[in-house]
């Protein structure tokens, strides 16, 4: 199935990943008047979205607009100038791969939505598209953003990062509204390590909640956790003032303090020996805190949080660990 876009604002606009948040990304996109392709695996999602306007599987109960259309083929999407990419981290390298295999533009610009490392080579999601486009922009679209509020139009604001402030302005003008504000960033390393790690420290704050501790507990969580990520934030070569935008304090605070957060939820789950083996894999403080033991050798940074939470997950340490070392 392959569509012919003709946009309203010049540009062919596609989204990789066709889950919660790339299906939020792709209706704030269409909503703003652009025609936009969204890609996903599953048949039945791209039967879903392009028959009825809805995504079942991964959206429900969000209408979606019927300037979106979906596409279950790589291939369909090479006439896109701009790619946001929104498969799990540890799959960004298969996914651009498959990309480059096909005679796709050579312009192309892509946007880096997922957040994680990739734990062979301990490489940020921008590193990764660096090494297979190593001729293309990107830039990073991070803060707090729960993709079914942003699907439902609530006021969100997050950062959009990049070295090139045009490529930050065509993402603003695709993406902003009165409910969907975007900030600008010139720093593409910070708000990529804050992505990533806030993700171990919610999984930390989940945990004191199934210990049956109360706000106080949680606050010392956030705050170490802050420290270790504004620490690799600096060694990396990252800004400490980004830390204080959306996606800095704004992402981490969001998603250490609610239970619609997956890796809050898992936390909980660990303290309370509830865990559901089958979901493991797409908590995404698990693949990161298995980089963050690595990164904290080859760094040298001390990650003591983060390393804990690594060794309750992998059966090293015990939940009660982690109140210990607060």
């Amino acid at each position: 199935m392959n569509y012919e876009l003709k946009t309203k604002k010049m540009t062919n606009i596609c989204v990789i990943g066709a889950g919660a948040w790339g299906t939020a990304i792709a209706k704030v996109i269409a909503d703003n008047g652009n025609n936009c392709l969204i890609y996903a695996r599953e048949k039945e999602v791209v039967e879903n979205i392009n028959s009825r306007n809805e995504n079942e599987l991964f959206f429900s109960g969000i209408k979606l607009p019927k300037n979106l259309k979906a596409v279950n083929e790589l291939k369909d999407t090479i006439n896109c100038e701009y790619f946001f990419l929104v498969p799990p981290a540890q799959f960004m390298r298969h996914t651009l791969t498959e990309l480059r295999s096909y005679n796709m533009r050579m312009n192309a610009k892509f946007i880096i939505c997922s957040k994680g490392i990739e734990n062979n080579t301990l490489k940020l999601m921008g590193e990764v598209v660096e090494e297979i486009f190593p001729d293309n922009d990107y830039g990073i679209l991070s803060g707090p953003s729960f993709a079914h509020e942003v699907g439902m139009k609530e006021v969100t604001v997050v950062s959009i990062a990049a070295r090139d402030d045009e490529l930050a302005d065509d993402v603003i003008k695709f993406m902003r509204s009165d409910v969907f504000k975007l900030q600008y960033t010139n720093d593409i390393i910070s708000p990529q390590i804050a992505g990533s790690l806030k993700n171990v420290i919610a999984i930390a704050c989940g945990i004191a909640k199934g210990l049956k501790q109360e706000e106080n507990t949680k606050a010392a969580i956030i705050t170490k956790g802050y420290n270790e990520i504004r620490s690799l934030c600096l060694a990396l070569g990252g800004k400490a003032e980004t830390l204080r935008e959306p996606a800095g304090i704004g992402d981490l605070f969001l998603t250490c303090n609610s239970e619609k957060s997956r890796n809050f939820t898992f936390g909980y789950e660990l303290a309370t020996q509830t865990v559901k083996q089958n979901n493991i894999n797409v908590i995404e403080g698990v693949a990161t805190s298995i980089s963050v033991k690595q990164i904290n050798a080859k760094h040298n940074v001390p990650l003591p949080l983060c390393k804990k939470i690594n060794d309750i997950i992998e059966g090293r340490a015990e939940p009660k660990e982690v109140l210990e070392i607060l």
